[in-house]
């Protein structure tokens, strides 16, 4: 039981209560009234073959939405293929299960080393055989196909196919295949693996026989094979047992589950009759800052206004990660879009880093948009650089709404001992690193986006330089032996609250020198103080800084991820969007 309190009502959440009808035979399932239901339905696995390979597992068939009215369903639980005995490839496939139109097919019996079998496939396919007797298939969307045999035709066999994976062909001479894996369903309220696949079976009593697959899948032997569990629909394991054959595993009878909740309208008869409550699915037709209460655990949610939010007339709207955009009409939005960062400088023969390059940073209003699809892309934030002398941290990656495009930051560079290696171009350019011989370059912003990052002198500062911002350029590195701060960013209300975007990286600072370069306002990451007195700190995701430096002993960091956020009037102005804002807890 949950209580919702939405626009300063209280609203009672619905019970998440479960009725589920178990049938592990054959019966009715007869309905009063009418509704939706969830199903499960498994035919019986294929026995495995007395001289050969592993059965294959019962059709898995599942589904929610199934429409039921006022009527008695007849139902139908396959038995498992039968185990066999001996030479003879005694074996057989597993029967149908059936629940209205819903009918899953039985699993293919195990294949016999001298011959095919016209039962091989199946829901699930049987191993194939040696290197004459192919594999059985599966039928799509109920299961997968058996593995192939071994080299040699009376050695080692593949395993049975699964629900969920094919089964495994043999590895080697001495090793059977493994059966396919199952697959999970937590219907009944407890998440069970059901329908593996059986293991094939191996002549040579010093190798390993094939596994089953999860889910109940029956082991493969060299003489007496594991069964398929009982109402799994697994298959059954294959034996070996040399020419004289052995004892194969059964394959495991299969299973009907229906559920639904007890308000939908259905009253039900038949099978075993469990109730069981869930976890309540929050609603999401509430407004923002709605907080919803579980009664029983007493905890509390807010529904945050982090994707989706109001300031006054307006609608805002905040990517932080790919998605897409419909306008059913035409209106104009203003935009912010900002890449991702770049990437510091690190530590590299002891010296000192650049920061990374702030993402470009790119706002306008009244741009027009029309009926159609826009795809929304959010880069992400550059590497650091690898710890390699000339290194260069990774440029962050482009940010991209309609026709604009944010290009990413450039990376901060290493020490350059002794031929310069200059800094990455970006929206912002990164900073040059700590200068050997030579004079360190700052990377190039990109006009309209952002500035370049400081240079590195040598023999000025003996420290790196800071990353540009879409605000500033970098500050240099600097004496005595003191890193350069990154650019500063640019403040942005388009949120409703004035926020700083697009700060550049702080450069590392030398063991001589004193304090630490700070990032750029807007996310841009701190670089390493002096003697390690601070460590650098990455670039802020949602803002697109960039990454804080690291040098002599320190490591540097990657930039923050980028954003793109659009606002527009609300009044008329309808649309579609890939976001969703979420429940946060917020405690007891």
């Amino acid at each position: 039981m949950a209580i919702t309190y939405h626009a300063g009502r209280r609203i009672q959440g619905t019970p998440a209560e479960y009725k589920v009808h178990s049938f592990t035979s054959g019966g009715t399932f007869a309905v009063t009234g009418s509704g939706e239901v969830e199903y499960l339905v498994i035919a019986g696995g294929g026995a495995g073959s007395t001289a050969g390979s592993g059965g294959g597992a019962g059709g898995y068939l599942t589904a929610t939405g199934h429409a039921v009215t006022a009527q008695s369903y007849t139902i139908t639980v396959g038995d498992g293929g039968d185990a066999g005995q001996g030479t003879a490839n005694s074996t057989s496939h597993g029967d149908d299960s059936v629940f209205s139109t819903i009918t899953a097919t039985g699993g293919g019996a195990g294949t016999h080393d001298t011959g095919s079998n016209a039962y091989q496939n199946g829901g699930s396919g049987s191993g194939g055989a040696g290197t004459g007797v192919s594999p059985g298939t599966g039928i799509s969307g109920q299961g997968y196909g058996g593995g192939s045999g071994g080299a040699d035709p009376k050695v080692a066999h593949g395993g049975g196919g699964g629900a969920g994976a094919v089964g495994q062909s043999v590895p080697n001479v001495n090793t059977g295949g493994a059966g396919g894996a199952g697959l999970s369903s937590s219907i009944t309220g407890t998440a069970v693996t059901r329908a593996g696949g059986g293991g094939g079976g191996l002549v040579r009593t010093g190798g390993t026989p094939g596994a089953g697959g999860s889910g109940g899948g029956g082991a493969g032997s060299y003489d007496v094979a594991g069964s398929g569990t009982v109402n799994s629909g697994s298959g059954g394991g294959g034996a070996g047992g040399n020419d004289a054959g052995g004892n194969s595993g059964a394959g495991g009878s299969g299973i009907v589950i229906i559920k639904y909740r007890t308000d939908s309208g259905i009253t039900a008869t038949g099978g075993t009759i469990t109730t069981i409550s869930e976890a309540e699915t929050k609603p999401t037709n509430v407004q923002v800052e709605s907080r919803y209460e579980e009664t029983d655990t007493r905890k509390m949610y807010y529904y945050k206004h982090d994707k989706i939010s109001t300031d006054g007339n307006y609608t805002v709207l905040k990517f932080t990660e790919d998605g897409t955009f419909t306008p059913t009409s035409a209106f104009n939005v203003e935009y912010l879009v900002v890449a991702g960062g770049g990437g510091a400088g690190t530590k590299a023969a002891g010296a000192n880093g650049g920061g990374g390059g702030a993402g470009g940073y790119r706002t306008a209003t009244g741009f027009g948009v029309t009926a159609q699809s826009y795809g929304i892309t959010v880069g992400t934030g550059g590497a650091v650089a690898p710890e390699v002398v000339n290194g260069v941290g990774t440029n962050g990656g482009n940010s991209i709404f309609s026709t604009i495009t944010s290009i990413g930051g450039g990376g901060g560079s290493n020490y350059d001992h002794p031929s310069a290696s200059p800094a990455n171009s970006g929206g912002s350019g990164g900073g040059g690193g700590q200068a050997g011989a030579s004079t360190q370059n700052g990377g190039a912003g990109t006009s309209g986006q952002g500035y370049a990052g400081g240079t590195s002198v040598s023999g000025a500062g003996n420290s790196g330089s800071g990353g540009g911002g879409a605000g500033a350029v970098g500050q240099n590195a600097y004496a005595p032996q003191n890193g350069g701060n990154g650019g500063n960013g640019l403040s942005s209300s388009i949120t409703g609250t004035a926020t700083y975007y697009a700060g550049g990286g702080g450069g590392a600072t030398h063991g001589g020198g004193s304090g630490i370069a700070t990032g750029g306002l807007g996310g841009g990451g701190d670089g390493r103080g002096s003697n390690g007195s601070v460590q650098a700190t990455a670039g802020v995701d949602g803002l697109g800084g960039g990454g804080g430096a690291g040098g002599e002993t320190g490591v540097g960091q990657d930039g923050g991820d980028g954003i793109v956020i659009l606002r527009f009037l609300t009044s008329g102005n309808t649309y579609t969007t890939s976001l969703v804002n979420t429940w946060q807890e917020l405690g007891t």
